[in-house]
């Protein structure tokens, strides 16, 4: 016999409202670049940049910290309960009771996915940190006038 859990109308309003949320978020996202526009000047650019993606570090952390530790409560409550979806999760549409035979296995799918989300943070703190390195190495070379990369207009010059 196949047992259900039906569906919660709280549930279906939480469920719509995370999903105009979601939506709202990629559509200022998209925009963004349009609305805070950066400067015109080479090295404030560099700045911004960095500064932008500093915010999108931090961001994503939170996020996903957030994220593990709903991952790691429901699958307490998944494992404790022996079932998906656990008793007393009440869901935005009908959905089939699957019992749980291995626990274990139900703990290495989320090892999985909380190893997955770490690596992603670390892969952005990297990539932020090398890039923010690069920026203020080559900072003091654009502020330089007469600088031998960025060749002034009418002084061209002829390798041999």
């Amino acid at each position: 016999m196949k047992r259900y859990v039906e569906a919660s109308p709280r549930a279906k309003k939480v469920f719509f409202i995370v999903a105009f949320i979601w939506a709202g978020v990629a559509l200022f996202l998209a925009g963004y670049d349009v609305w805070f526009p950066l400067s015109d000047v080479p090295q404030e650019q560099l700045v911004q940049i960095s500064n932008r993606a500093l915010v999108a570090v931090v961001v994503s952390v939170v996020f996903y910290l957030a994220l593990s530790i709903l991952v790691v409560l429901y699958t307490v409550w998944t494992v404790r309960s022996r079932q998906w979806p656990p008793h007393g999760c009440s869901m935005p549409f009908r959905t089939k009771v699957h019992e749980i035979k291995q626990p274990v296995l139900i703990w290495v799918l989320a090892g999985i996915l909380l190893f997955g989300y770490m690596a992603h943070v670390g892969k952005q703190i990297y990539s932020w940190s090398q890039t923010n390195n690069l920026i203020h190495s080559l900072e003091p070379l654009l502020k330089t006038p007469n600088n031998s990369l960025v060749p002034t207009p009418g002084t061209a010059r002829h390798v041999s």
